[in-house]
């Protein structure tokens, strides 16, 4: 399913909102398992959506938010990631967040328990 990862409640606590995403494929995959961004617009023709081809080592880094407006979502970069037809895929991701994530999350707990 489409989705973004960024996370609205988590503009106002914690760490702030998921500012960049870092996705990694750690395997190559046979056929499938795509990741697809629908929405960006492909700059070598005049369609709309992109899709990354799984692949050992590569890395795909994008951002959640407007560069103006590092709040907001940017709904361009809502993506999905497509089934898997034949193999089998492994990937990892990181994700930046505005703040320090793990201070502005045990300063939050800290107050809760007060």
């Amino acid at each position: 399913h489409v989705h973004s990862d960024y996370i609205p409640q988590s503009a106002v606590v914690g760490g702030g909102p998921r500012i960049l995403t870092l996705l990694i494929y750690l395997n190559t995959v046979t056929q499938g398992g795509e990741t697809n961004f629908p929405f960006v617009k492909n700059s070598t023709s005049a369609t709309t959506g992109i899709t990354i081809q799984p692949r050992c080592g590569r890395a795909v880094l994008w951002s959640n938010v407007f560069n103006h407006r590092p709040m907001m979502k940017d709904p361009r970069l809502n993506h999905q990631a497509l089934p898997v037809i034949q193999g089998i895929k492994y990937a990892t991701n990181a994700w930046l967040h505005q703040r320090e994530y793990i201070k502005n999350n045990d300063n939050n707990k800290a107050k809760r328990r007060k």
